[in-house]
């Protein structure tokens, strides 16, 4: 029985029906493969719409990421990070342990949906330390901890274009 010439993706050249050593036909190949490329395709739809779903999360650690190096030239390591999303007016809590006598720089950034976001530090008995309320998606608040202890770093959405809004948040001392 004689198959029927099957014609590549330009057209031009035809698969005959050649019978190789293994006893696959070319033609056979060609349906592999080409069945194969559809599951490739697919994947590769799969992961590139789980990475725009996840591309506000890359974009804060690409942020947090130069932030660092910066303050990294100035003798800061990064203690804490942590990336995650809110919705907009809500707000979640971060807790952090901070030593005595060390400079700290917290800084929170987010991504491109994002307008407005805030942060404020607390001690451990829930007493406002430091805060960074003002109008811009890159709050920044510099302390020096006078005493060891677990603080408390609440990160505030203010202004949120499109829910949910992805944030991360870095401690960084010396």
């Amino acid at each position: 029985m004689k198959r029927k010439s099957f014609y590549s993706l330009s057209g031009l050249k035809s698969l005959r029906n050649q019978t190789t050593a293994n006893g696959i036909s070319k033609t056979d190949t060609f349906f592999f493969s080409k069945g194969l490329k559809t599951i490739v395709f697919a994947l590769t739809g799969f992961l590139l719409l789980f990475s725009m779903q996840s591309f506000g999360q890359s974009a804060c650690q690409t942020q947090l990421f130069n932030i660092g190096y910066v303050y990294g030239t100035n003798g800061y390591q990064c203690v804490y990070e942590k990336y995650n999303n809110l919705n907009d007016g809500y707000s979640r809590k971060h807790e952090v342990y901070l030593s005595s006598g060390s400079y700290y720089e917290l800084c929170a950034v987010c991504d491109n949906d994002c307008g407005d976001i805030d942060i404020k530090l607390y001690d451990g008995f829930g007493n406002l330390i430091a805060q960074d309320d003002t109008e811009d998606d890159l709050p920044v608040v510099s302390c020096r901890v006078i005493s060891s202890g677990y603080f408390t770093v609440k990160v505030i959405m203010a202004d949120c274009a499109e829910e949910p809004c992805n944030y991360g948040l870095a401690v960084f001392g010396r």
